[in-house]
């Protein structure tokens, strides 16, 4: 993906502030907003698995219960690194698959839940 600087922009004013009569207490960190979603999407090897251990190392990153991670290799490294990390700390479930007859269907999965 190419990204091409614009001569017109359009100014995003986060309003928030204005809005909201009471302050939601912040789960994530300051860059992100209080609820988010995202995928992490791109072909092998452009770093997705670094972005999301970042954003869960990071204490500006995400937070989360529940970590969901969907890979047929779960055996490389950086995926044990992963395990070895958040299995230990008792606050946050750690679930693993390999298969995609596996999955969790999204109705069914945990709240506040990272999956990969």
């Amino acid at each position: 993906m190419k990204f091409v600087r614009q001569s017109q922009t359009i100014k995003v004013t986060n309003v928030d502030d204005k809005v909201q009569t009471e302050k939601e207490m912040r789960k994530h960190g300051n860059m992100l907003p209080i609820s988010i979603r995202g995928v992490i999407c791109g072909p092998s090897n452009c770093g997705k698995t670094n972005v999301l251990i970042s954003l869960l190392e990071s204490p500006h990153g995400v937070r989360f219960e529940n970590v969901y991670v969907y890979s047929k290799s779960l055996q490389q490294p950086k995926y044990r690194y992963l395990e070895n990390l958040l299995e230990p700390i008792e606050e946050i479930g750690y679930f693993t698959f390999s298969n995609n007859s596996d999955v969790v269907p999204s109705n069914e999965a945990l709240p506040n839940q990272e999956t990969r």
